[in-house]
């Protein structure tokens, strides 16, 4: 019965493993010289009890995203209330790329980006 379950556990964590190379294979055959930019656009109103677990999620996956000049997470508040936009004030603070932006700022800001020259 033990050696069953051993060679369960063996075969699940081999197709994890096939899995993850498989990822790997993708992103290296998948790769370009283009260097853009990369924003997460996370938008947060009201009450939001997993705020700080979306932000620091966010910049964990941002961290290990390679190839881009400029990668940033903008948090637009749409209506926190005061508690959630501590707590992402917090996090902003902690991690470095999450940005907080108003809607108006916000707008400000993708019409800057966007602007023909």
């Amino acid at each position: 019965m033990l050696e069953v379950l051993l060679k369960i556990g063996l075969a699940v964590l081999m197709i994890i493993g096939l899995v993850d190379v498989f990822r790997m294979l993708c992103g290296w055959l998948f790769k370009t010289k283009l260097n853009g930019k990369l924003w997460y656009v996370l938008t947060v109103s009201g009450h939001e009890e997993e705020a700080e677990i979306a932000l620091r999620g966010a910049a964990n996956r941002l961290k290990w995203t390679p190839g881009r000049d400029e990668k940033c997470i903008c948090c637009v508040d749409l209506g926190m209330d005061e508690e959630t936009r501590e707590i992402c004030r917090k996090a902003a603070r902690d991690c470095p790329g999450i940005h907080l932006y108003t809607p108006e700022e916000w707008k400000e800001k993708t019409e800057q980006m966007f602007a023909k020259p």
